[in-house]
């Protein structure tokens, strides 16, 4: 990570960003390189970010960069795990589909 987010709350506010306490919805305006040891993202580059939809719920997603596209998986973000555990269920969703 580019920056030292050591609590689940600095990633969920890095996450987030812009879109909290606001109408805003879509995409947060900041994203975090993920890498996590024996996993496809040593292979890949791997973002992490926040999303909100129109409704106000909010997501954690992780963005793969592969052969010129992006693929893109959202989870609904669930408050008793942690962020990192939301990235970790993404990259295994990754995994599990190459």
């Amino acid at each position: 990570m580019s920056r030292n987010l050591t609590k689940n709350s600095d990633i969920y506010d890095y996450c987030f960003n812009g879109l909290l306490n606001k109408a805003a919805h879509g995409r947060g305006t900041k994203t975090i390189a993920i890498k996590f040891e024996n996993t496809i993202t040593e292979k890949y580059p791997f973002s992490g970010f926040g999303f909100k939809n129109e409704d106000g719920e909010l997501f954690i997603g992780l963005k793969m960069y592969y052969d010129q596209g992006d693929f893109t998986k959202l989870v609904k973000y669930d408050d008793s795990k942690t962020i990192i555990e939301h990235w970790i269920q993404l990259v295994n969703d990754f995994q599990n589909e190459m």
